[in-house]
């Protein structure tokens, strides 16, 4: 009976041992966090937990990557040396240059339009050092020589072959090809060219730079028609919109070069069609002198030399951003100049930027010292 009862006595002790356990286990004290057990707990669990950790948002750990408007040139191989002394000076604005070193031959070859080879190496040797790209032109400007070639497939795949040769000849970084006179009749032989061209430049990750004439509108005959800006922009790496020649050298009648409302329609036709991060704006940085309506073409050095004779009144035209003068010429008759400045540059340059387009290039380098330096 004594044991029964010390039994008894032990049992109740453990049972009170066991019940406070419990009680310290399952029930947490008023300073730890209750387990949620409602909408609302939870809710308010996860913002004690946000307010304890703020992730950072990947645009803060991922700064975007800062816009940087590319600058190019052609240089012509008619005034290779000037080209070339021209970028010497501005070797630190221009990524890439475009040496205009090539023609096209109505059989489908190349024609070579290279300068001596110590020049074309001292070239080669200063983009090399500098990184500058190297994208020679292939110019053409014959109707009758482009209808021989593209309508033959034997010629596109000779065209091609030939530029393919050069590309691994001179380490090229690209191909920039301007054809400028296309019957409307060889537009889809022009397609077949590009098309195939782009296949094989991919293959050496070499890029394909188009350029085309500038317009507002879709063109109705020959080069503005074939040059569909669409079409162009779905293959070509890069578009270069020559901005210019809004009156032709061969207008009888004197007109602005390039007047800013007309450079910016060109832009929002281009944009309709062209992704932005593939165009390039052309700029021109020469005269036209009109002269008994005929106009001669000058360097903005030419230019410059004109209206620093005190007696000319030469002033900058807002409205157009072109820089004209008109006065009397040494024979007693009426000259009329429509040329580049420094500002009007300045101004393109502007806006390519605000219309965040991949670039602007420049129609030409020499003797135009001077006039890139707002934008250096």
């Amino acid at each position: 009976m004594q044991k029964e009862n010390i039994f008894l006595i032990i049992s109740i002790i453990l049972s009170i041992v066991i019940l406070i356990f419990s009680i310290y286990t399952f029930y947490p004290s008023k300073d730890t966090n209750p387990i949620p057990t409602t909408q609302q707990d939870l809710t308010q669990e996860n913002t004690d937990i946000e307010e304890d950790f703020q992730p950072t948002t990947i645009s803060e750990q991922l700064p975007e990557a800062e816009y940087k408007l590319l600058h190019s040139a052609w240089i012509p191989s008619w005034d290779f040396e000037n080209g070339y002394k021209s970028l010497e000076l501005n070797k630190y604005l221009i990524s890439t240059v475009h040496p205009v070193l090539y023609g096209v031959n109505n059989d489908g070859t190349l024609l070579d339009r290279k300068p001596s080879k110590d020049q074309l190496n001292k070239l080669l040797s200063l983009c090399t050092t500098n990184d500058i790209e190297i994208v020679p032109t292939i110019g053409s400007y014959d109707y009758k020589i482009l209808g021989s070639v593209l309508q033959s497939d034997l010629y596109i795949e000779k065209l091609i072959g030939e530029i393919l040769i050069e590309v691994d000849t001179y380490e090229y970084d690209g191909i920039d090809i301007d054809f400028e006179k296309i019957y409307s009749s060889e537009k889809e032989g022009y397609f077949k060219f590009l098309t195939r061209l782009k296949d094989e430049l991919d293959k050496k990750n070499k890029t394909l730079s188009v350029t085309v004439v500038a317009k507002i509108r879709d063109g109705k005959v020959d080069t503005l028609e074939v040059q569909d800006w669409k079409r162009i922009g779905d293959i070509a790496d890069e578009v270069k919109i020559m901005a210019y020649d809004y009156t032709l050298q061969t207008s009888p009648t004197p007109g602005p070069i390039a007047p800013m409302p007309w450079i910016k329609e060109v832009i929002v036709y281009g944009l309709e069609r062209i992704p932005k991060e593939k165009i390039s704006l052309g700029i021109h940085l020469y005269a036209y002198l009109w002269k008994a309506e005929k106009a001669s073409a000058l360097t903005y050095i030419s230019a410059l030399n004109i209206v620093n004779n005190v007696k000319i009144n030469e002033e900058y035209l807002k409205d157009i951003s072109e820089g004209y003068a008109k006065y009397t010429c040494s024979d007693g008759s009426t000259c009329i100049l429509y040329y580049q400045t420094p500002l009007g540059v300045k101004e393109r340059v502007d806006i390519a930027k605000e219309n965040n387009l991949r670039g602007v290039t420049y129609w030409r380098l020499g003797s135009e010292n001077g006039i890139l330096d707002l934008v250096k």
